[in-house]
């Protein structure tokens, strides 16, 4: 029955809470047609996945990460791990998408993903004070702080300036003519990092827990990246794709971490008609 209900696109949709589609009012994800949802995401997909990507931005993720571990651990009192992850991986998604920038601005979007990410799965009561309310509110300061930033990188593209993932977005079509809006580049942002920074912080965070209950996996883990260390070359300084395929066992590790603790607590779908599954009914119920 979970099969069909996530492959069977002609009887089944997403269907997020209401709260989460009011507050992250992204229109790449559920405004879109089947197939207009289906040239967004392979237009994100091209700029976004391969190894050619990957490698692209691999010395910036290790830069990010190493500096960030080196300075919690030079911290004098206990932390909050998740917390602390979560923001290596958003430092990460801000530095791919729109690079070094001003640390002011993006403290302030960090503080608007916070707020809305709070919100996600809140009641959905638009009274102040409550909780979805300032996730409303937190997307709308969010799109402010956004559009600017955007609205100069094309001024910088037409003189040929920068070149990160943003630019790349702004320059991009699919095979039909179509580009992205700016609204498109604000809500991929807004996609990228919800999607993606509380879900590999979680993931982090529990493949970290078990190797700690497991010394001796957390030792052999070691010696795997000891010795691609020792490997590397004399002028190489950070990693790169070769290394990252060298870590078998690593990999084994964080497959059987998801495997044990699944970073989405829920997959949201909602029947388009009546459906039934067995005998099992399910309704196009709007709530």
């Amino acid at each position: 029955m979970c099969r069909r209900v996530l492959t069977d696109d002609e009887t089944f949709k997403i269907g997020y809470p209401k709260s989460t589609i009011e507050v992250v009012r992204c229109k790449c994800i559920w405004s879109l047609s089947r197939e207009e949802h289906k040239r967004f995401r392979r237009l994100i997909s091209s700029l976004t996945i391969g190894h050619n990507t990957l490698e692209t931005y691999l010395s910036c993720m290790e830069d990010i990460v190493v500096n960030s571990l080196d300075e919690i651990s030079s911290m004098n009192e206990p932390v909050e791990f998740l917390k602390e992850l979560k923001n290596i991986s958003f430092k990460i998604i801000i530095d791919i998408f729109m690079g070094s920038y001003n640390q002011h601005i993006i403290t302030k979007i960090g503080n608007s993903f916070t707020e809305m990410h709070r919100a996600l799965f809140s009641l959905p009561v638009n009274l102040p004070g409550f909780t979805f309310r300032k996730g409303i509110m937190a997307r709308e300061k969010l799109a402010k702080l956004v559009k600017p930033i955007v609205e100069e990188r094309r001024r910088m593209i037409k003189h040929g300036e920068r070149k990160d993932l943003l630019d790349m977005f702004l320059e991009a079509k699919d095979e039909d003519g179509w580009k992205p809006e700016d609204e498109d580049i604000i809500d991929i942002l807004i996609g990228i990092v919800l999607a993606g920074h509380d879900s590999t912080a979680s993931s982090m965070m529990w493949s970290m827990m078990y190797l700690t209950q497991n010394p001796h996996i957390l030792e052999k883990a070691k010696e795997e990246q000891e010795e691609i260390m020792k490997n590397r070359l004399p002028m190489q300084k950070h990693l790169n794709l070769k290394d990252i395929k060298k870590m078998t066992y690593l990999s084994h590790i964080i497959n059987e971490s998801m495997r044990l603790k699944n970073s989405n607590f829920a997959i949201f779908r909602e029947a388009t008609i009546d459906v039934n599954i067995n005998g099992l009914f399910i309704f196009n119920v709007i709530l």
